[in-house]
């Protein structure tokens, strides 16, 4: 199964766009996942060429849209993020779109994309779309989406995992992240390497990486994790080599 990387992930390394691509594709993996975290970063945004066709090599890309300033609705400037997602999709052959699913304030503007639409479940911080209850029932409503299941999020909210799993044709992606403790304050930290892990959240997270969708790495790479990248590439590839379902 595709074994990728979000660029998001390159936040605290001082990388994004063109230049988190190129330090990515450095990295035995089978595709990059686009992540935007504000909307101007994908509208500017624009694929430097040589970056393209190694891309298009790859099996598995996709996009992740922007979160943090913008919700979208049916109105001009969703319609223009949206023809710009479309467009960067169709470059990198992206396999999905994925969305936080709390910023978007009218569903059906999302049919209108010619790539596969998805939400993903979120933290405790966001009420709505932080059970699988709500997940489901959006899933449900909106027989065009697809689900980007984070195991991170989901430990983070408590949810039942194992409902989770009653998904498993509904998810097109895993975001592999996990709770890690920071060593010089012994504080705990989202967004850390599976290698990071405790024995309860590999227990839980394990099934999902055998269900053989492409998984992404959504862990911060910070300066000083760096050589984390490479065994975490390894583990997943350890982890999803059999399935059980």
């Amino acid at each position: 199964m595709p074994i990728t990387i979000s660029t998001g992930s390159c936040h605290d390394l001082k990388l994004k766009g063109n230049d988190a691509i190129k330090f990515l594709l450095d990295y035995d993996i089978d595709g990059i996942e686009l992540c935007f975290a504000y909307q101007k970063d994908l509208i500017e945004f624009e694929l430097d060429g040589e970056l393209q066709q190694e891309l298009l090599k790859k099996d598995f890309n996709s996009i992740h849209m922007p979160s943090r300033d913008f919700n979208y609705s049916n109105n001009k400037e969703s319609i223009k993020t949206l023809h710009k997602a479309d467009k960067l999709a169709k470059q990198i052959n992206a396999k999905y779109i994925v969305f936080h699913p709390s910023e978007i304030n009218d569903f059906k503007i999302l049919n209108q994309l010619k790539t596969q639409v998805a939400i993903e479940n979120l933290h405790r911080d966001d009420k709505q779309y932080s059970t699988f209850e709500s997940i489901k029932e959006t899933l449900d409503k909106y027989s065009f989406l697809k689900l980007v299941f984070d195991t991170d999020h989901a430990f983070i909210s408590k949810n039942d995992f194992d409902k989770y799993l009653t998904l498993k044709d509904d998810i097109i992606g895993i975001h592999a992240c996990s709770q890690w403790i920071r060593k010089r304050d012994n504080k705990e930290k989202s967004h850390g390497f599976i290698q990071e892990a405790d024995n309860k959240q590999l227990e839980l997270y394990t099934p999902f990486f055998k269900l053989r969708k492409p998984i992404m790495i959504e862990a911060d790479f910070y300066p000083e994790k760096k050589e984390l990248i490479g065994k975490e590439i390894e583990l997943l590839k350890k982890l999803s080599q059999k399935s059980t379902f």
